[in-house]
Protein backbone atom coordinates (compact mmCIF):
# COMPACT_ATOMS: atom_id res chain seq x y z
CA UNK A 1 0.00 0.00 0.00
CA UNK A 2 2.96 2.36 0.44
CA UNK A 3 3.40 2.40 -3.33
CA UNK A 4 -0.24 3.34 -3.92
CA UNK A 5 -0.10 6.02 -1.22
CA UNK A 6 2.98 7.48 -2.90
CA UNK A 7 1.00 7.97 -6.11
CA UNK A 8 -1.97 9.38 -4.21
CA UNK A 9 0.08 12.07 -2.46
CA UNK A 10 0.07 14.61 -5.36
CA UNK A 11 -3.73 14.34 -5.49
CA UNK A 12 -4.33 14.91 -1.78
CA UNK A 13 -5.69 18.44 -2.35
CA UNK A 14 -8.37 17.37 -4.83
CA UNK A 15 -9.10 14.28 -2.77
CA UNK A 16 -9.62 16.44 0.33
CA UNK A 17 -12.09 18.66 -1.54
CA UNK A 18 -13.96 15.62 -2.81
CA UNK A 19 -14.06 14.00 0.62
CA UNK A 20 -15.29 17.26 2.19
CA UNK A 21 -18.10 17.52 -0.37
CA UNK A 22 -18.92 13.85 0.20
CA UNK A 23 -19.00 14.48 3.96
CA UNK A 24 -21.55 17.30 3.78
CA UNK A 25 -23.64 15.46 1.20
CA UNK A 26 -23.76 12.36 3.40
CA UNK A 27 -24.63 14.37 6.52
CA UNK A 28 -27.50 15.99 4.60
CA UNK A 29 -28.75 12.56 3.60
CA UNK A 30 -28.44 11.36 7.17
CA UNK A 31 -30.77 14.13 8.46
CA UNK A 32 -33.73 13.08 6.30
CA UNK A 33 -35.23 10.39 8.62
CA UNK A 34 -34.86 12.68 11.63
CA UNK A 35 -36.77 15.46 9.82
CA UNK A 36 -39.46 12.95 8.90
CA UNK A 37 -39.87 11.99 12.58
CA UNK A 38 -40.29 15.68 13.49
CA UNK A 39 -43.06 16.03 10.88
CA UNK A 40 -44.88 12.87 12.03
CA UNK A 41 -44.52 13.35 15.79
CA UNK A 42 -44.81 17.14 16.12
CA UNK A 43 -46.14 18.95 13.06
CA UNK A 44 -48.86 16.46 12.02
CA UNK A 45 -50.44 15.91 15.48
CA UNK A 46 -50.50 19.70 16.01
CA UNK A 47 -52.02 20.28 12.56
CA UNK A 48 -49.28 22.82 11.82
CA UNK A 49 -49.33 23.11 8.04
CA UNK A 50 -46.55 25.68 8.12
CA UNK A 51 -44.35 23.32 10.10
CA UNK A 52 -45.07 20.51 7.67
CA UNK A 53 -44.15 22.70 4.69
CA UNK A 54 -41.07 24.04 6.45
CA UNK A 55 -39.65 20.64 7.37
CA UNK A 56 -40.75 19.18 4.06
CA UNK A 57 -38.91 21.96 2.23
CA UNK A 58 -35.80 21.27 4.31
CA UNK A 59 -36.07 17.59 3.38
CA UNK A 60 -36.16 18.53 -0.33
CA UNK A 61 -33.14 20.80 0.06
CA UNK A 62 -31.18 18.15 1.98
CA UNK A 63 -32.06 15.52 -0.63
CA UNK A 64 -30.87 17.86 -3.40
CA UNK A 65 -27.67 18.65 -1.46
CA UNK A 66 -27.03 14.94 -0.91
CA UNK A 67 -27.57 14.19 -4.60
CA UNK A 68 -25.41 17.05 -5.85
CA UNK A 69 -22.65 16.45 -3.30
CA UNK A 70 -22.42 12.75 -4.08
CA UNK A 71 -22.38 13.35 -7.85
CA UNK A 72 -19.61 15.97 -7.63
CA UNK A 73 -17.57 13.92 -5.16
CA UNK A 74 -17.91 10.78 -7.29
CA UNK A 75 -16.71 12.63 -10.37
CA UNK A 76 -13.67 13.90 -8.46
CA UNK A 77 -13.01 10.37 -7.20
CA UNK A 78 -13.23 9.05 -10.74
CA UNK A 79 -10.74 11.63 -12.05
CA UNK A 80 -8.33 10.92 -9.18
CA UNK A 81 -8.39 7.14 -9.65
CA UNK A 82 -8.01 7.60 -13.41
CA UNK A 83 -4.96 9.88 -13.11
CA UNK A 84 -3.31 7.79 -10.39
CA UNK A 85 -3.74 4.59 -12.38
CA UNK A 86 -2.41 6.23 -15.53
CA UNK A 87 0.76 7.38 -13.73
CA UNK A 88 1.15 4.03 -12.00
CA UNK A 89 0.75 2.07 -15.25
CA UNK A 90 3.17 4.41 -17.06
CA UNK A 91 5.85 4.05 -14.37
CA UNK A 92 5.30 0.29 -14.17
CA UNK A 93 5.75 -0.06 -17.94
CA UNK A 94 8.85 2.15 -17.84
CA UNK A 95 10.30 -0.02 -15.05
CA UNK A 96 9.52 -3.19 -16.98
CA UNK A 97 11.47 -1.78 -19.93
CA UNK A 98 14.48 -1.28 -17.63
CA UNK A 99 14.46 -4.78 -16.16
CA UNK A 100 17.39 -6.99 -16.95
CA UNK A 101 16.71 -10.19 -18.85
CA UNK A 102 17.42 -12.12 -15.65
CA UNK A 103 14.79 -10.11 -13.77
CA UNK A 104 12.31 -10.55 -16.60
CA UNK A 105 12.94 -14.29 -16.50
CA UNK A 106 12.30 -14.27 -12.75
CA UNK A 107 9.02 -12.35 -13.02
CA UNK A 108 8.06 -14.05 -16.33
CA UNK A 109 6.53 -12.14 -19.23
CA UNK A 110 2.93 -13.31 -18.57
CA UNK A 111 3.17 -12.13 -14.97
CA UNK A 112 4.44 -8.71 -16.06
CA UNK A 113 1.56 -8.44 -18.56
CA UNK A 114 -0.90 -9.39 -15.82
CA UNK A 115 0.54 -6.79 -13.46
CA UNK A 116 0.25 -4.11 -16.15
CA UNK A 117 -3.39 -4.99 -16.86
CA UNK A 118 -5.44 -6.77 -14.21
CA UNK A 119 -3.36 -5.63 -11.21
CA UNK A 120 -3.47 -1.96 -12.18
CA UNK A 121 -7.22 -2.34 -12.78
CA UNK A 122 -7.68 -3.74 -9.26
CA UNK A 123 -5.73 -0.81 -7.83
CA UNK A 124 -7.90 1.58 -9.87
CA UNK A 125 -11.06 0.02 -8.45
CA UNK A 126 -9.70 0.18 -4.91
CA UNK A 127 -8.72 3.86 -5.14
CA UNK A 128 -12.07 4.75 -6.72
CA UNK A 129 -14.23 2.84 -4.22
CA UNK A 130 -12.23 3.99 -1.21
CA UNK A 131 -12.99 7.60 -2.13
CA UNK A 132 -16.63 6.95 -2.92
CA UNK A 133 -17.45 4.71 0.03
CA UNK A 134 -14.58 5.36 2.42
CA UNK A 135 -16.21 8.53 3.78
CA UNK A 136 -19.85 7.79 3.09
CA UNK A 137 -19.99 4.40 4.81
CA UNK A 138 -18.39 5.43 8.16
CA UNK A 139 -20.49 8.60 8.37
CA UNK A 140 -23.70 6.72 7.69
CA UNK A 141 -22.69 4.02 10.16
CA UNK A 142 -21.49 6.22 13.03
CA UNK A 143 -23.98 9.03 12.38
CA UNK A 144 -26.85 6.57 12.08
CA UNK A 145 -25.99 4.95 15.39
CA UNK A 146 -25.65 8.38 17.08
CA UNK A 147 -29.06 9.55 15.81
CA UNK A 148 -30.76 6.28 16.76
CA UNK A 149 -29.35 6.70 20.26
CA UNK A 150 -30.99 10.13 20.47
CA UNK A 151 -34.29 8.74 19.12
CA UNK A 152 -34.56 5.36 20.86
CA UNK A 153 -31.68 4.44 23.18
CA UNK A 154 -33.29 1.14 24.21
CA UNK A 155 -33.74 -0.09 20.62
CA UNK A 156 -30.26 1.09 19.67
CA UNK A 157 -28.79 -1.38 22.16
CA UNK A 158 -30.14 -4.18 19.97
CA UNK A 159 -28.25 -2.74 16.99
CA UNK A 160 -25.05 -2.21 18.96
CA UNK A 161 -25.15 -5.81 20.19
CA UNK A 162 -24.79 -7.06 16.61
CA UNK A 163 -21.78 -4.88 15.74
CA UNK A 164 -19.06 -7.04 17.42
CA UNK A 165 -20.31 -10.08 15.51
CA UNK A 166 -20.31 -8.10 12.27
CA UNK A 167 -16.80 -6.83 12.96
CA UNK A 168 -15.63 -10.39 13.58
CA UNK A 169 -17.03 -11.49 10.19
CA UNK A 170 -15.32 -8.62 8.36
CA UNK A 171 -11.99 -9.23 10.12
CA UNK A 172 -12.08 -12.96 9.37
CA UNK A 173 -12.84 -12.39 5.69
CA UNK A 174 -10.40 -9.53 5.06
CA UNK A 175 -7.37 -11.20 6.70
CA UNK A 176 -7.72 -14.20 4.40
CA UNK A 177 -8.89 -12.37 1.31
CA UNK A 178 -5.54 -10.77 0.42
CA UNK A 179 -3.78 -14.13 0.46
CA UNK A 180 -6.46 -15.78 -1.69
CA UNK A 181 -6.49 -12.97 -4.24
CA UNK A 182 -2.68 -13.15 -4.49
CA UNK A 183 -3.03 -16.83 -5.39
CA UNK A 184 -5.71 -15.92 -7.91
CA UNK A 185 -3.39 -13.44 -9.65
CA UNK A 186 -0.62 -16.06 -9.78
CA UNK A 187 -3.05 -18.50 -11.39
CA UNK A 188 -3.97 -15.81 -13.93
CA UNK A 189 -0.26 -15.35 -14.67
CA UNK A 190 -0.03 -19.06 -15.49
CA UNK A 191 -3.14 -18.82 -17.67
CA UNK A 192 -1.71 -15.89 -19.63
CA UNK A 193 1.58 -17.74 -20.05
CA UNK A 194 -0.20 -20.81 -21.37
CA UNK A 195 -2.21 -18.73 -23.87
CA UNK A 196 0.87 -16.76 -24.94
CA UNK A 197 2.91 -19.89 -25.57
CA UNK A 198 0.11 -21.51 -27.56
CA UNK A 199 -0.37 -18.40 -29.70
CA UNK A 200 3.36 -18.05 -30.35
CA UNK A 201 3.65 -21.70 -31.38
CA UNK A 202 0.37 -21.96 -33.26
CA UNK A 203 2.05 -23.06 -36.53
CA UNK A 204 3.97 -25.85 -34.81
CA UNK A 205 0.81 -26.96 -33.01
CA UNK A 206 -1.12 -27.17 -36.29
CA UNK A 207 1.74 -28.88 -38.10
CA UNK A 208 1.98 -31.60 -35.45
CA UNK A 209 -1.82 -31.87 -34.96
CA UNK A 210 -1.48 -31.06 -31.26
CA UNK A 211 -4.52 -28.80 -30.99
CA UNK A 212 -6.33 -31.17 -28.66
CA UNK A 213 -3.27 -31.53 -26.44
CA UNK A 214 -2.86 -27.75 -26.15
CA UNK A 215 -6.56 -27.29 -25.41
CA UNK A 216 -6.26 -29.79 -22.57
CA UNK A 217 -3.29 -27.91 -21.14
CA UNK A 218 -5.14 -24.59 -21.43
CA UNK A 219 -8.23 -26.10 -19.79
CA UNK A 220 -6.07 -27.26 -16.90
CA UNK A 221 -4.63 -23.78 -16.36
CA UNK A 222 -8.07 -22.23 -16.83
CA UNK A 223 -9.62 -24.60 -14.28
CA UNK A 224 -6.87 -23.76 -11.79
CA UNK A 225 -7.50 -20.02 -12.21
CA UNK A 226 -11.27 -20.49 -11.90
CA UNK A 227 -10.82 -22.62 -8.78
CA UNK A 228 -8.64 -19.96 -7.11
CA UNK A 229 -11.12 -17.23 -8.03
CA UNK A 230 -14.03 -19.32 -6.75
CA UNK A 231 -12.30 -19.90 -3.43
CA UNK A 232 -11.60 -16.19 -3.02
CA UNK A 233 -15.12 -15.27 -4.17
CA UNK A 234 -16.71 -17.84 -1.87
CA UNK A 235 -14.88 -16.39 1.12
CA UNK A 236 -15.80 -12.83 0.20
CA UNK A 237 -19.41 -13.76 -0.51
CA UNK A 238 -19.76 -14.99 3.08
CA UNK A 239 -19.77 -11.37 4.22
CA UNK A 240 -23.10 -10.17 2.80
CA UNK A 241 -25.22 -13.19 3.85
CA UNK A 242 -23.72 -13.15 7.34
CA UNK A 243 -24.39 -9.44 7.71
CA UNK A 244 -27.88 -9.81 6.33
CA UNK A 245 -28.64 -12.59 8.80
CA UNK A 246 -27.37 -10.66 11.80
CA UNK A 247 -28.94 -7.33 10.84
CA UNK A 248 -32.28 -8.76 9.76
CA UNK A 249 -32.45 -10.65 13.03
CA UNK A 250 -31.75 -7.39 14.82
CA UNK A 251 -34.32 -5.60 12.66
CA UNK A 252 -36.97 -8.17 13.60
CA UNK A 253 -36.22 -7.70 17.29
CA UNK A 254 -36.37 -3.90 16.84
CA UNK A 255 -39.78 -4.06 15.14
CA UNK A 256 -41.22 -6.26 17.88
CA UNK A 257 -39.80 -4.15 20.70
CA UNK A 258 -40.79 -0.94 18.92
CA UNK A 259 -44.39 -2.13 18.63
CA UNK A 260 -44.50 -2.88 22.35
CA UNK A 261 -43.00 0.50 23.21
CA UNK A 262 -45.48 2.40 21.01
CA UNK A 263 -48.36 0.39 22.46
CA UNK A 264 -47.14 1.18 25.99
CA UNK A 265 -46.79 4.89 25.18
CA UNK A 266 -43.01 4.83 25.63
CA UNK A 267 -42.22 5.84 22.01
CA UNK A 268 -43.77 7.86 19.18
CA UNK A 269 -44.67 6.24 15.85
CA UNK A 270 -42.57 8.78 13.95
CA UNK A 271 -39.52 7.94 16.03
CA UNK A 272 -39.98 4.24 15.31
CA UNK A 273 -40.33 4.92 11.56
CA UNK A 274 -37.21 7.10 11.63
CA UNK A 275 -35.41 4.42 13.64
CA UNK A 276 -36.27 1.79 11.04
CA UNK A 277 -35.02 4.12 8.30
CA UNK A 278 -31.76 4.59 10.15
CA UNK A 279 -31.52 0.86 10.67
CA UNK A 280 -31.77 0.41 6.90
CA UNK A 281 -29.15 3.13 6.37
CA UNK A 282 -26.83 1.41 8.84
CA UNK A 283 -27.42 -1.91 7.08
CA UNK A 284 -26.47 -0.35 3.73
CA UNK A 285 -23.43 1.29 5.33
CA UNK A 286 -22.24 -2.06 6.63
CA UNK A 287 -22.73 -3.56 3.18
CA UNK A 288 -20.57 -0.73 1.82
CA UNK A 289 -17.92 -1.56 4.41
CA UNK A 290 -17.97 -5.21 3.32
CA UNK A 291 -17.55 -4.17 -0.33
CA UNK A 292 -14.68 -1.92 0.71
CA UNK A 293 -12.91 -4.86 2.31
CA UNK A 294 -13.40 -6.91 -0.85
CA UNK A 295 -11.96 -4.13 -3.03
CA UNK A 296 -9.16 -3.52 -0.53
CA UNK A 297 -8.23 -7.20 -0.51
CA UNK A 298 -7.96 -7.24 -4.31
CA UNK A 299 -6.23 -3.86 -4.52
CA UNK A 300 -3.74 -4.59 -1.73
CA UNK A 301 -2.78 -7.93 -3.29
CA UNK A 302 -2.32 -6.27 -6.68
CA UNK A 303 -0.49 -3.30 -5.13
CA UNK A 304 2.07 -5.65 -3.59
CA UNK A 305 2.68 -7.32 -6.96
CA UNK A 306 3.14 -3.94 -8.65
CA UNK A 307 5.46 -2.77 -5.86
CA UNK A 308 7.67 -5.84 -6.41
CA UNK A 309 8.38 -4.71 -9.96
CA UNK A 310 8.80 -1.02 -9.12
CA UNK A 311 11.19 -1.89 -6.29
CA UNK A 312 13.29 -4.28 -8.38
CA UNK A 313 16.94 -3.16 -8.21
CA UNK A 314 18.67 -1.77 -11.27
CA UNK A 315 20.65 -4.90 -12.19
CA UNK A 316 22.29 -3.42 -15.26
CA UNK A 317 23.45 -0.12 -13.78
CA UNK A 318 27.05 0.69 -14.85
CA UNK A 319 29.62 -0.59 -12.35
CA UNK A 320 32.86 1.07 -11.40
CA UNK A 321 35.32 -1.40 -12.92
CA UNK A 322 38.70 0.05 -13.97
CA UNK A 323 39.79 -0.63 -17.59
CA UNK A 324 42.79 -2.78 -18.42
CA UNK A 325 45.48 -2.39 -21.08
CA UNK A 326 45.35 -5.14 -23.72
CA UNK A 327 45.83 -5.62 -27.45
CA UNK A 328 42.50 -7.35 -28.05
CA UNK A 329 39.47 -5.26 -28.98
CA UNK A 330 37.01 -7.90 -27.73
CA UNK A 331 37.86 -10.46 -25.07
CA UNK A 332 35.90 -13.15 -23.22
CA UNK A 333 38.05 -13.89 -20.17
CA UNK A 334 37.22 -17.23 -18.48
CA UNK A 335 33.46 -16.57 -18.70
CA UNK A 336 30.99 -18.97 -17.11
CA UNK A 337 27.23 -18.46 -17.12
CA UNK A 338 24.06 -20.36 -16.22
CA UNK A 339 20.45 -19.30 -16.71
CA UNK A 340 19.14 -21.42 -13.87
CA UNK A 341 22.28 -21.22 -11.71
CA UNK A 342 22.36 -25.02 -11.61
CA UNK A 343 23.98 -26.18 -14.87
CA UNK A 344 26.40 -24.00 -16.82
CA UNK A 345 25.39 -22.94 -20.32
CA UNK A 346 28.90 -21.55 -20.80
CA UNK A 347 31.83 -22.90 -18.81
CA UNK A 348 35.23 -21.16 -18.69
CA UNK A 349 34.95 -19.66 -22.20
CA UNK A 350 37.90 -17.54 -23.35
CA UNK A 351 38.68 -15.95 -26.70
CA UNK A 352 39.82 -12.61 -28.05
CA UNK A 353 39.52 -10.62 -31.28
CA UNK A 354 41.62 -7.73 -32.56
CA UNK A 355 40.21 -5.00 -34.74
CA UNK A 356 39.34 -6.29 -38.20
CA UNK A 357 39.29 -9.93 -37.16
CA UNK A 358 36.18 -12.08 -37.48
CA UNK A 359 34.99 -15.13 -35.57
CA UNK A 360 32.34 -17.66 -36.52
CA UNK A 361 30.77 -19.82 -33.82
CA UNK A 362 28.92 -22.98 -34.78
CA UNK A 363 27.23 -25.62 -32.68
CA UNK A 364 23.94 -27.39 -32.03
CA UNK A 365 20.89 -25.76 -30.48
CA UNK A 366 21.51 -24.96 -26.83
CA UNK A 367 25.29 -24.93 -27.10
CA UNK A 368 25.52 -21.26 -26.04
CA UNK A 369 25.91 -19.33 -29.30
CA UNK A 370 23.10 -16.87 -28.52
CA UNK A 371 24.19 -16.70 -24.88
CA UNK A 372 27.56 -15.32 -25.98
CA UNK A 373 25.71 -12.54 -27.84
CA UNK A 374 23.50 -11.83 -24.81
CA UNK A 375 26.58 -11.47 -22.59
CA UNK A 376 28.31 -9.25 -25.14
CA UNK A 377 25.29 -6.92 -25.24
CA UNK A 378 25.00 -7.23 -21.45
CA UNK A 379 21.50 -8.59 -21.45
CA UNK A 380 22.88 -10.83 -18.73
CA UNK A 381 25.98 -10.60 -16.55
CA UNK A 382 28.38 -13.57 -16.38
CA UNK A 383 28.49 -15.65 -13.21
CA UNK A 384 32.28 -15.50 -13.33
CA UNK A 385 34.91 -14.05 -15.62
CA UNK A 386 34.62 -10.87 -17.65
CA UNK A 387 33.65 -9.59 -21.10
CA UNK A 388 35.77 -6.64 -22.14
CA UNK A 389 35.47 -4.26 -25.09
CA UNK A 390 38.62 -2.29 -25.90
CA UNK A 391 39.85 -2.98 -22.37
CA UNK A 392 36.62 -1.86 -20.67
CA UNK A 393 34.43 -4.37 -18.90
CA UNK A 394 30.97 -4.21 -20.52
CA UNK A 395 29.51 -3.93 -17.00
CA UNK A 396 31.16 -0.50 -16.70
CA UNK A 397 29.74 0.85 -19.99
CA UNK A 398 26.31 2.60 -19.94
CA UNK A 399 23.76 0.48 -21.86
CA UNK A 400 22.99 3.16 -24.45
CA UNK A 401 26.71 3.59 -25.20
CA UNK A 402 27.35 -0.16 -25.32
CA UNK A 403 24.41 -0.96 -27.60
CA UNK A 404 25.31 1.86 -30.01
CA UNK A 405 28.51 -0.02 -30.84
CA UNK A 406 26.70 -3.02 -32.31
CA UNK A 407 24.50 -3.88 -35.24
CA UNK A 408 22.52 -7.02 -34.49
CA UNK A 409 20.32 -9.28 -36.60
CA UNK A 410 18.44 -11.63 -34.29
CA UNK A 411 17.42 -15.15 -35.24
CA UNK A 412 13.73 -14.41 -34.61
CA UNK A 413 12.02 -11.60 -36.54
CA UNK A 414 9.63 -9.26 -34.75
CA UNK A 415 7.41 -6.53 -36.17
CA UNK A 416 5.24 -4.10 -34.22
CA UNK A 417 1.60 -3.76 -35.23
CA UNK A 418 2.32 -0.59 -37.19
CA UNK A 419 3.36 0.57 -40.64
CA UNK A 420 6.54 -0.85 -42.20
CA UNK A 421 8.12 2.60 -42.16
CA UNK A 422 7.48 2.96 -38.43
CA UNK A 423 9.11 -0.43 -37.81
CA UNK A 424 12.17 0.67 -39.79
CA UNK A 425 12.31 4.05 -38.08
CA UNK A 426 11.73 2.67 -34.55
CA UNK A 427 11.81 6.12 -32.99
CA UNK A 428 15.06 7.24 -34.67
CA UNK A 429 13.50 10.09 -36.68
CA UNK A 430 14.42 8.70 -40.09
CA UNK A 431 12.90 10.58 -43.06
CA UNK A 432 10.32 8.86 -45.29
CA UNK A 433 12.85 8.94 -48.17
CA UNK A 434 15.36 6.97 -46.10
CA UNK A 435 12.81 4.34 -45.08
CA UNK A 436 11.61 3.86 -48.68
Amino acid sequence: MKTVLHYLRPRLGIMSVGLLIKFFGTVAELLLPWMLSVILDEAVPAGALGGILFWGGLMVLCAAAALGGNVIANRLACSTSRDVTRRLRHDLFARVMQLSCAQEDAFTTPSLISRLTSDTYNVHQMVDRMQRLGVRAPILLVGGIALTLSLEPVLTLVLIATLPLLGLVVWFVSTRGIRLYTRTQLALDALVRRAQESMAGIRVIHALSKGGYERARFDEANARAVNCDQRAGFLMNVTNPAMNLLLNTGLTVVIVLGAYRVNAGLAQPGSIIAFLSYFTIILNALMMVSRLFVMYSKGAASGRRIAEVLAAPADLAPQNIPPVQEDAFLRFDHVSFSYDKVKDTLSDVSFSLKRGQTLGIIGPTGSGKTTILWLLLRFYDPDSGAVRLNGRDVRSIPPEVLHSKFGVVFQNDFLYADEIGENIDFGRGISPEQTA
